[in-house]
């Protein structure tokens, strides 16, 4: 009884890592194909490279590498307008959210709202004002949360 449970846990063991394994190496396909288009990309196409580069950021952000996600948003600032900006700027906040570095969120989430103050993009000025709010109530500050979800 004690062996077959044994291999049980084994058997499990190895199916949950070969099952993120495939995930990870099928991200890393796309990753690999969209570099491929940037490679073929012309260099005056801002927008198709900023595209390719927040598309790579968005797949590392699904593989919880979050170094590589911000560098590529980095790059991606390079051949951004102000809109695709503030999306870049709520991706980032929520990279640094989810790695719990909430005063650094909170400073992206602020940039998104310069931003979209300046393009009076109001559904990425709602997005930025509530995900601060989350932040204030992870705070347990809960009038400051509060505040910021009216404004949103």
């Amino acid at each position: 009884m004690l062996v077959s449970r044994f291999y049980y846990c084994l058997f499990f063991f190895f199916s949950i890592c070969t099952h993120v394994d495939s995930l990870f190496s099928q991200n890393q396909n796309k990753i690999d194909s969209l570099r491929n288009r940037l490679e073929e990309t012309d260099i005056n196409d801002s927008s198709k490279i900023f595209d390719i580069y927040y598309k790579i950021a968005k797949l590392h952000d699904k593989d919880n590498r979050n170094f590589l996600a911000k560098r590529n948003i980095d790059t991606a600032m390079l051949f951004a307008n102000n809109e695709q900006k503030a999306k870049l700027y709520i991706r980032l906040g929520n990279l640094y959210w989810q790695g719990a570095d909430y005063e650094n969120a909170v400073l992206s989430y602020q940039q998104t709202l310069r931003i979209s103050e300046k393009t009076a993009n109001e559904k990425l000025r709602a997005s930025a004002l509530n995900n601060i709010g989350f932040i204030y109530n992870e705070y347990n500050n809960k009038e400051k949360a509060l505040e910021y979800y009216y404004k949103g």
